[in-house]
C-alpha cells in the first residue's frame, strides 16, 4: 500500500474526521486537520495530526482558496506529493468544486464533469435528481406560499417532516415534524 500521499482534511463539524485521522495515521499517512476558526472539537486532540491548522472560513472565497493552496503547495514540498483533499462537510464540498479548478492544481479530489455535490445538497433538486435516474424517495413538495402549504393539505400523509430545502440559505429553520395540519400549518 502507497502511503506516502499526504492528506488535508477540512472540517466544519462531524466526528467523522477523527476515523480519518486514526485510520491514516496509523497507516502512516501524513494527515493534516483543518478547522474552522473558534470550532472547540475533541477532534482537534487526535495525536494522529501530522499537523493543525485553523481558518476563518467567513472569510472572502478567494482568501480561502488562497490559504488552501498555500497549505497544499506547503504539504506537497514537505512530503514530496501532491496532497488528498478531503471533508465531511457539505459545506466545504460544495466550496470545494465551486473553486476546483483552482484547488486541482494543489490537491487531488474527485471530480465531475457537472457540478454534483450543491444539486445533492439540496433536498428539492436532490429529489428531482433521484426522479430522474429512478431513485425511489419520498415525497418531496417544496411549497412558497400558505396557500402551497394549503394545497398541499389536500393529500398529504402524516406525519411529515420539515427541513429547509437549501441547507445554506441565509436563514435555515431548524427540522420539525407536523403530526397533522394544524402543526403543518404552524
Amino acid at each position: 500500500m502507497d502511503t506516502r500521499a499526504p492528506v488535508v482534511v477540512v472540517y466544519r463539524g462531524n466526528q467523522g474526521a477523527v476515523a480519518i485521522a486514526r485510520t491514516l495515521g496509523r497507516l502512516g499517512v501524513p494527515t493534516y486537520f483543518v478547522a474552522h476558526t473558534g470550532m472547540q472539537t475533541p477532534v482537534w486532540a487526535s495525536r494522529y495530526w501530522k499537523d493543525r491548522k485553523r481558518w476563518d472560513f467567513a472569510r472572502p472565497e478567494a482568501d480561502s482558496v488562497r490559504f488552501l493552496q498555500a497549505l497544499g503547495g506547503a504539504v506537497e514540498k514537505r512530503h514530496g506529493a501532491r496532497p488528498i483533499l478531503l471533508t465531511l462537510t457539505d459545506w466545504v464540498a460544495i466550496f470545494v468544486e465551486k473553486h476546483a479548478d483552482v484547488l486541482a492544481e494543489q490537491f487531488a479530489f474527485p471530480r465531475s464533469s457537472t457540478p454534483t455535490v450543491g444539486p445533492l445538497a439540496n433536498k428539492a433538486s436532490m429529489h428531482v435528481l433521484a426522479e430522474e435516474h429512478g431513485v425511489p424517495s419520498p415525497e418531496t413538495v417544496s411549497p412558497r406560499t400558505r396557500d402551497d402549504v394549503v394545497a398541499y393539505l389536500e393529500h398529504a400523509c402524516f406525519p411529515v417532516v420539515m427541513k429547509a430545502a437549501d441547507p445554506f440559505a441565509d436563514y435555515v429553520p431548524s427540522a420539525k415534524v407536523a403530526h397533522d395540519a394544524a402543526e403543518l400549518l404552524e
